[in-house]
């Protein structure tokens, strides 16, 4: 099997993996571009060798290999002798590797059309693929700049070769609203209340939205911690088909109408294998279904005092399929928010809080730690 080819930045030949010599044995070998050396064995180690790609200029080697002393796969790195390379390959004398630009790229010159024809041949593709691989145009991510320049050249490409347009108002384009991320708006507000008062919370700081959060403003609640958040649905079996043992971090509890306080991720000290059977249910989106499920007003989750998180705070991440689990037709749908920091929370202990977000449907929260 042959996989993962990288050109070098010359174009004459190519590195690639095969594991030609077993199975298991995953080793790198060059090939001139035209095919028509015999490939060349580069690495020589048991095991894998594999993924290899060539520095801008040529001279330095990456690959993913198993060589460690503990058979983990590991990033190495080594100098690469172009001539010996050619030598090998029968390439004869070094052609030039393409001028750089300060980032190390070669200079994505637009590909001249009139040089392409409608047939499907090597030295096209190759022009193709060599402009939208190209740095400048980024990767290409909707909305960006490489994004609109590729979609211009496709165009361009398309009337070249005698296709006929059918997009909006007979162009080559059909446009289309999408979502290119989420950001915290301002006007987020976030309020605690205690035996002490009120304790206004600074957003992205010491708390923030999730970004399936309801908008609009929110009238005080109690609080109620509910450990983990988790609850197993009665159905629900093991990898194996035997019914999973239950779990409730809800016992005995009335959430309804009232913000739920929960820790991230699992209980720390819990043997690998019954981590592993609630691992499914642990995430903040089935927390924050099941707790809406049960009537609560909202979602509160902090970082336990031993989870020894990186980030205290839950990213802002734009999350589709949690798209309506802040829509407004009962209170069981109203807003999700997530927090962090050590908490010591207790079941009946009197707090309520209230929330304030802006126009935007992000809500998470960061120290409702203490007084919570």
């Amino acid at each position: 099997m042959s996989w993962a080819p990288y050109f070098h930045p010359s174009g004459d030949y190519l590195i690639f993996t095969n594991n030609v010599n077993g199975f298991a044995n995953f080793e790198l070998y060059a090939v001139d571009a035209a095919g028509k050396h015999e490939p060349v064995r580069i690495t020589t180690t048991d095991g894998f060798d594999g993924l290899p790609v060539f520095s801008p200029d040529g001279k330095k080697l990456s690959w993913t290999s198993g060589r460690t002393s503990g058979g983990a796969s590991q990033i190495f790195l080594a100098d690469w002798n172009d001539a010996a390379a050619r030598k090998a390959l029968d390439l004869g004398n070094k052609a030039p590797v393409a001028a750089k630009d300060e980032a190390g790229a070669a200079p994505a010159n637009k590909p001249d059309l009139s040089t392409t024809t409608g047939d499907i041949n090597p030295e096209d593709m190759k022009q193709h693929v060599t402009y939208l691989a190209s740095r400048e145009l980024g990767g290409r991510m909707t909305g960006t700049e490489g994004e609109r320049l590729a979609t211009e050249y496709v165009a361009e490409v398309f009337q070249k070769i005698g296709l006929m347009p059918f997009g909006d108002k007979d162009s080559w384009y059909d446009n289309f609203e999408f979502t290119a991320g989420v950001a915290l708006a301002p006007g987020n507000k976030f309020t605690l209340t205690g035996k002490d008062g009120p304790v206004e919370f600074t957003a992205d700081q010491d708390w923030r939205p999730l970004s399936f959060s309801k908008t609009g403003a929110f009238d005080p609640a109690d609080v109620v911690f509910a450990g983990y958040g988790i609850e197993t649905p009665d159905n629900a079996t093991t990898s194996d088909g035997k019914k999973l043992e239950t779990y409730s971090s809800y016992a005995h509890l009335d959430v309804k109408d009232k913000w739920v306080l929960v820790f991230r991720y699992l209980p720390e000290g819990m043997a690998q294998d019954r981590r592993n059977e609630l691992m499914r249910f642990a995430s903040l989106r089935f927390k924050a279904l099941t707790a809406r499920e049960k009537g609560a007003r909202g979602i509160l989750v902090v970082s336990g005092p031993n989870s020894k998180v990186v980030e205290q705070l839950a990213p802002l991440t734009f999350d589709a399929s949690m798209a309506d689990s802040a829509s407004p037709p009962s209170a069981s749908q109203t807003p999700w928010v997530t927090s962090s920091s050590p908490a010591r929370a207790r079941r009946s202990r009197p707090c309520r809080t209230s929330w304030t977000p802006a126009t935007s449907w992000a809500a998470s929260i960061a120290r409702a730690s203490s007084s919570a």
